[in-house]
């Protein structure tokens, strides 16, 4: 049976906030805000935003809304249910001014809407990516949350009582993890992972993947998707995570680390790696020309918005109702999730991408199309197929099963 559970996920491609600053802690005095205009007011008129400092704050940073409707249509939701208790709710974006002005008024948004085109306030924060801020009535920092913070965290930290279970810190892309603490050589250092979920980090003098089944770090070290990597049968469907790290005696280009990795990897397993062409069940993604035409996106939104902006996956099976899902309930929920809707500026390469997450098959572009476009698919998909249908008639994609011959990588024992 299908959990309808939903989860939004952001990726990070393309939507930064703010960089190179080291922001503030819990318990620091919440820095001002920096905007060029104020897009939503919220409160008596003549008042500012910084007065929201007195009370209970939650500030989003989020800067692209439009791509981000899901969300703001579960931020408004937590700004009707703390009306009244002296809550205040700040959204920050930094996306094209005019073109979210022309938006809003058909997608109202509650609470304030600060248009700040710089990331300014980001950066005073130490926010990159897709995070959230809540401030004490006292003005003082209480903690981050990716995403949106749960009405549970809002309410711990309006009443000063239990633990809001708050991040120290916003999410840092690349410097969770520092450089491993290893005697600096050419050996590559494999062994059973005892990390919490999957890690990548690099630097110019080390590599580190974390946390990864031995078919989705071969798959991330050579580039290709997991269903393209073919394992020997006494490894093939084992559920061990490993870490493999990697120190060398001074600086290296990436991809000579990533070689040394491969080999390293190959080696501890004793693999031999080779690639042949198999002929594989796949989806064909060609598209309607004059219905994809009118969706390319300029150079300059591209630049601002490329990847993907947000998904709605429903996770499917394994999941239970009240019930933190153990690593193989997790594993099932994806291998059976469904795409439900998206949002994004992306590449044709990059669309497919995102299908194969949900399809769980190779999805081949034919389109021929270069260039980024304004995908949107949104409607009430309760099968991939339901999807699909939605996808042609919204986008103009068009996705079909074949079979096709497609080069796997293929790993034997030594």
């Amino acid at each position: 049976m299908i959990s309808r559970t939903i989860v939004v996920l952001l990726a990070v491609s393309g939507v930064l906030c703010g960089q190179g600053s080291s922001g503030v802690k819990p318990g620091d005095v919440a820095p001002q805000f920096v905007w060029s205009k104020i897009l939503q007011p919220a409160g008596p008129a003549g008042h500012e935003p910084a007065e929201v400092f007195g009370s209970v704050a939650v500030i989003a940073f989020f800067p692209n809304v439009e791509a981000n409707e899901p969300l703001v249509q579960q931020w408004n939701g937590l700004v009707d249910q703390f009306a009244g208790q002296g809550v205040r709710f700040v959204w920050i974006a930094s996306q094209n001014g005019a073109q979210l002005a022309a938006w809003l008024p058909k997608h109202p948004m509650k609470g304030w809407l600060l248009l700040d085109e710089q990331g300014e306030t980001a950066k005073r924060y130490g926010v990159e990516f897709a995070d959230s801020v809540i401030v004490g009535s006292n003005g003082k920092i209480a903690g981050f949350t990716q995403m949106l913070p749960s009405a549970e965290q809002i309410q711990a930290v309006l009443s000063g009582k239990g633990d809001a279970h708050l991040e120290a810190a916003p999410f840092h892309m690349g410097r969770g993890e520092p450089k491993p603490n290893l005697p600096p050589s050419y050996e590559v250092h494999v062994s059973v992972s005892k990390t919490d979920g999957t890690k990548s980090s690099s630097g110019p003098d080390f590599m580190s993947e974390k946390g990864f089944g031995l078919r989705a770090l071969l798959a991330s070290l050579y580039e290709t998707e997991e269903n393209q990597v073919v394992l020997p049968d006494d490894l093939n469907g084992k559920k061990t995570r490993y870490d493999a790290v990697l120190v060398p005696p001074g600086p290296m280009e990436f991809s000579e680390m990533r070689r040394l990795m491969r080999e390293g990897v190959e080696k501890h397993f004793g693999l031999v790696k080779s690639t042949e062409h198999r002929l594989m069940d796949v989806y064909v993604m060609t598209a309607v020309a004059e219905k994809i035409k009118a969706l390319k996106a300029s150079e300059e939104e591209a630049a601002m918005y490329g990847g993907v902006s947000s998904q709605e996956i429903v996770l499917g099976e394994g999941a239970v109702a009240g019930k933190e899902p153990t690593e193989e309930e997790m594993q099932k929920m994806m291998e059976t999730a469904m795409l439900l809707a998206i949002t994004a500026t992306s590449t044709m390469r990059e669309a497919a991408m995102i299908l194969e997450l949900s399809l769980h098959r190779p999805v081949i572009d034919e389109t021929g199309l270069d260039g980024a476009y304004k995908l949107k698919v949104k409607g009430d998909a309760k099968t991939s197929e339901d999807f699909l249908r939605l996808l042609k008639e919204q986008t103009g994609l068009v996705v079909t099963p074949d079979r096709r011959s497609v080069e796997v990588v293929v790993f034997t024992k030594r």
